[in-house]
């Protein structure tokens, strides 16, 4: 009996340094087998012996288990398993554990379309009820990205700093990786491609320093974007392909959909549009596989954005009501000013110009949208200004710049389905 328990100090002792080996290695595949074996022969003990030292084993191994599942794409599985984890903290009356278990719990709530802002809220008031620094960090991070997915950037780039600030503060190297990476897509968003450079770069950089293969992996991935977005192409597309190449190495789904969706995005850019399609069609597959939505509505968007420049009008309201369906769902706020985007381009295709017009208003001019957006907007302004009498174009800019964002993404629901 007495050599049982210690058994299960020492596991609990070094799990989360197990774990963490695991997640710098990228191994989650391996990380996921090797802690449901654990959580097999935990059960078995808990069933043996009922005491809070194997119960607070069994929830911590089927945190980290749940973990490597999100990781791996399997986001049910992952939800039921941090559940089920915090479940357990929350009988046992512990505070620390529960606060992680709200944080990782969060990140599949959020994927799924959920609210999960009151989790981090909750995260964030026991975690500086009992003085945990880290778990405070770890909220304000996870706050950061809910304020980022509600297009409130200026709250997002104030959460990433404070998170940022403790992440240095104990030298958390993932921590701070996922904070600069908060602060480089904010920087992106918001059009300041050179600080978002440089805040991916130092990213990249201490990714490397620990042998961080996913986070090497997304690094590259984010600097591609930045660098597309500053028209240079052939580069961005050597460092896509440099992360897909890891994220298929590793095994990360999520990744690789999302290098797709960008090379998706590019090639319809560049007039690209059977191979846009092609790209999309790779992206739905896998974001159907994992079940996330935002994923789903990218691939939609891009097969939308496709159809449109190949002429296909019919397929391209079909695809773009479906990305604006997802979009809807997810209750990320932040991309579909994008997808209105591609929306107008179909109404200025179909003949409804002053419609085009007052939608690419509303882009313009609704603080979610992505600077991305506004740049893929203006040449359509500026085409259908010259087309379009001057009063016309104030009276259609004058309308969209008054245009409440949910009620127009509401009606045009109604519309593409039609």
């Amino acid at each position: 009996m007495g050599g049982g328990q210690s058994k299960i100090e020492d596991i609990s002792r070094f799990l989360e340094s197990l774990a963490e080996f695991y997640r710098i290695r990228a191994w989650f595949q391996e990380g996921e087998e090797n802690f449901t074996r654990a959580a097999q022969r935990l059960a078995e003990v808990q069933g043996e012996v009922r005491d809070c030292r194997s119960k607070m084993a069994l929830g911590k191994v089927l945190m980290q288990q749940g973990r490597f599942c999100h990781s791996l794409g399997l986001v049910e599985k992952a939800t039921d398993l941090l559940h089920e984890s915090l479940s357990m903290f929350r009988d046992l009356g512990a505070r620390r554990e529960v606060v992680y278990a709200l944080n990782y719990l969060e990140y599949c709530v959020g994927l799924r379309g959920g609210d999960g802002q009151p989790l981090l809220q909750e995260a964030l008031t026991i975690s500086k009820g009992i003085g945990d620094q880290r778990g405070v960090a770890l909220s304000l991070w996870g706050l950061g990205w809910a304020a980022t997915d509600q297009g409130e950037y200026g709250a997002a780039k104030h959460l990433f700093q404070e998170s940022l600030a403790l992440f240095r503060q104990f030298g958390n190297q993932e921590g701070i990786v996922q904070s600069l990476n908060g602060l480089g897509y904010i920087a992106w968003v918001l059009g300041d491609y050179g600080e978002a450079k440089q805040l991916y770069q130092e990213s990249l950089a201490r990714s490397r320093e620990v042998g961080d293969q996913r986070g090497i992996a997304s690094a590259l991935k984010n600097l591609a974007q930045v660098i597309a977005k500053l028209e240079e192409y052939r580069e961005a597309k050597q460092l896509y392909q440099e992360s897909l190449a890891l994220h298929k190495e590793i095994g990360n789904l999520r990744g690789i959909a999302d290098v797709f969706s960008d090379l998706g995005e590019i090639a319809n850019v560049q007039g690209e549009y059977a191979e846009a399609i092609q790209l999309a069609q790779e992206c739905l597959t896998i974001g159907r596989k994992i079940d996330e939505r935002w994923i789903i509505a990218w691939a939609f968007k891009v097969q939308g954005d496709a159809a449109c420049g190949l002429g296909d009008l019919s397929g391209a309201r079909r695809y773009h009501h479906q990305a604006l369906a997802e979009l809807t769902r997810t209750g990320q706020l932040s991309i579909i000013p994008l997808n209105l985007v591609g929306i107008a381009a179909l109404l200025a295709a179909e003949g409804e110009k002053e419609r085009a017009l007052g939608l690419l208003a509303l882009v313009l001019h609704h603080p979610a949208s992505w600077q991305w957006a506004k740049d893929r907007a203006a040449p359509l302004v500026a085409e259908l200004e010259a087309e379009l009498a001057p009063d016309v174009v104030a009276a259609a800019q004058e309308r969209g710049q008054a245009r409440d964002l949910e009620a127009t993404v509401a009606e045009l629901l109604v519309e593409l389905r039609e």
